[in-house]
């Protein structure tokens, strides 16, 4: 099976004040929904995830079978200048590495090289190709016939579903679909 999340709630849609941090963690209310989600992973082999810390959370709380969580830039977010210019730097340099974030969650693989990379600031449109190129070496790759786990953001999750086929409902940006946490399961074993 292939699973497919979006990240957890982040706590800058809770908390205002955090606005003008590009790699916000989840909120402790979006904890709860992602355990619940866990439930329904039967079994998992590897989980490929953005470096943003909101989506390592995610996996961490999704991976109840301690599967190896490899960083990958191709699901990562759309990094458009405008989204990070409150912050007043380049959030490429602020991402946590591998390294680092095994030091909080053990069971992230450092020697893990992302197939993808990704630049500061890339358009819409870059951002769906790296999203595209992902998921074509994927399906090409010793993973695809396995349980994987994949947790994006909005439009890096939207990209992997349609390059895939699958056309989730859409309401539009501003309705932030697929929501924060959402679950979709693609069986990927039985095309």
């Amino acid at each position: 099976m292939l699973y497919i999340s979006r990240h957890g709630l982040r706590l800058n849609k809770v908390l205002r004040q955090y606005n003008d941090d590009p790699n916000p963690p989840i909120h402790h209310s979006g904890i709860e929904p992602l355990i619940e989600n866990s439930k329904r992973i039967k079994k998992l082999d590897a989980v490929f995830c953005s470096p943003f810390i909101r989506c390592v959370q995610t996996a961490h709380y999704l991976n109840r079978h301690d599967a190896p969580i490899y960083i990958e830039y191709g699901l990562s977010e759309t990094m458009r200048e405008r989204w990070f210019e409150k912050c007043g730097y380049n959030p490429l340099n602020r991402l946590n590495n591998s390294r680092e974030l095994q030091l909080h969650y053990y069971n992230v693989d450092s020697q893990y090289v992302s197939h993808m990379h990704q630049r500061f600031p890339e358009s819409r449109r870059d951002s769906r190709h790296r999203a595209n190129e992902f998921m074509n070496w994927f399906k090409q790759s010793e993973y695809w016939e396995k349980d994987v786990l994949l947790v994006g953001h909005g439009f890096s999750v939207k990209d992997c579903l349609n390059n895939l086929g699958i056309n989730p409902p859409f309401q539009g940006w501003g309705s932030s679909y697929p929501a924060m946490g959402h679950l979709f399961i693609v069986d990927n074993q039985n095309d």
